[in-house]
């Protein structure tokens, strides 16, 4: 079951890099850094969720759990890529997918310098 949780977000994430059409620059701000950071923690959550379950720190029901809450937040990250018709974010979208992410921090110990 761990493999599959985390074969699942690591399919999606790569099916994502596959570009779709553009969208109007008036909507979308420059937005690959924000996707870059919202990419970068999943993976960290990812690797910390790993760590808690060879250390004993989250039981397997526990780091289920986790992943599929970090699942979600990789689905509503695709779902804002459709609307905005491109593999941008806005800073609303980030600061919506980050409130995802933070519902996962306390759980992981997460370091502050982590949570947006």
């Amino acid at each position: 079951m761990r493999l599959s949780a985390f074969s699942m977000v690591l399919a999606v994430s790569l099916a994502s890099s596959f570009p779709l059409e553009a969208a109007p620059s008036s909507t979308v701000q420059s937005a690959t850094p924000l996707v870059h950071q919202f990419n970068t923690r999943l993976k960290n959550q990812l690797m910390l969720i790993q760590a808690g379950l060879k250390s004993g720190k989250l039981t397997n029901d526990q780091a289920a759990a986790l992943r599929t809450s970090l699942a979600s937040a990789r689905q509503q990250e695709i779902a804002f890529f459709q609307q905005n018709g491109s593999n941008n974010l806005t800073t609303a979208q980030q600061a919506k997918l980050n409130v995802l992410l933070n519902q996962n921090s306390a759980t992981l110990n997460e370091p502050a310098s982590a949570v947006k």
